[in-house]
């Protein structure tokens, strides 16, 4: 399973909505040739954290039993048109199909994996509120693949409907996350994604920053506010503002370092607000 898995990429330009009625199960994963997911992750040396990408391209690449393979990062899957994705794995002259992606099942139940080498994977439904790059997603849809013999390895993958895998996460690599990417021909990047469709406008810039960056939101009427700064693993680095402000125009200053007072690596940061229930978030870069 040491093949790179993955996630990917993005369709929608705009606002994502999590209570869509018609579910297309097959835009879980966009399989055609040419799509390329380029993804961030985070690793940590002693000189301090680092932002590292990586970026994968599907190729159409063999033909078995009259069905098309996509080459991808080492793995050779296709689709059945009804929301599962199969894996062919090369075993003597026949070699093997298995099912990988399972987006038929519902969510709280689990399908079996069975790996080239025998090893068998339960994989198991869930959802959770998935943020990376571009944006915050309601109701990802994660795949958790669990493996008696490894109880202390985690494969786990997330998914959108209608924008593809998101996110990757295996015990021996860092988590990664979409940055970018180019489906059916169209690049996509930033895109705003709110989970709750009120949520107040938040600017930041400037974006890319260097020494300072200004978050700026127009409170619509007095509130309490709670603004913090998150690294791409989600964990807090700084709290801005934590308390009631009056209505109007509104800013605050982050100087690019956490609760400790030092100054945080370049890479990749988010901005998130909290206002009454709803929530925003904005990516930033810190420039070197």
């Amino acid at each position: 399973m040491r093949n790179t898995l993955s996630a990917g990429l993005l369709l929608v330009v705009g606002v994502f909505a999590a209570q869509a009625q018609d579910v297309d199960l097959n835009s879980f994963f966009p399989l055609q040739e040419g799509n390329t997911w380029t993804y961030y992750y985070v690793l940590h040396p002693p000189s301090g954290p680092d932002t590292s990408f990586v970026t994968r391209t599907l190729v159409e690449a063999v033909e078995r039993d009259g069905n098309r393979y996509f080459e991808y990062d080492g793995w050779y899957i296709r689709s059945d048109g009804e929301g599962r994705i199969y894996a062919y794995h090369e075993e003597g002259q026949q070699g093997r199909v298995a099912l990988l992606f399972d987006f038929t099942v519902p969510v709280g139940e689990s399908y079996v994996y069975r790996l080239s080498d025998g090893l068998l994977y339960q994989v198991t439904v869930s959802e959770e509120v998935v943020e990376t790059e571009i944006g915050t997603f309601d109701k990802a849809r994660i795949l958790s693949f669990d493996i008696p013999e490894f109880a202390d390895e985690e494969f786990r993958f997330g998914f959108i409907e209608g924008i593809g895998p998101i996110t990757r996460r295996v015990s021996w690599e860092a988590p990664q996350f979409i940055f970018e990417a180019v489906i059916n021909g169209e690049t996509v990047t930033e895109t705003e994604i709110h989970v709750l469709p009120e949520a107040m406008p938040l600017r930041v810039y400037p974006n890319p920053f260097a020494q300072h960056a200004t978050i700026e939101f127009e409170a619509s009427e007095a509130s309490a506010v709670r603004v913090t700064v998150h690294d791409v693993l989600g964990r807090r680095l700084q709290v801005l503002q934590d308390g009631f402000v009056p209505a109007g125009l509104r800013h605050f200053s982050w100087d690019g370092r956490d609760e400790q007072g030092r100054a945080v690596t370049t890479g990749i940061y988010f901005i998130r607000m909290e206002r009454a229930g709803q929530v925003s978030t904005q990516s930033i870069v810190r420039a070197g």
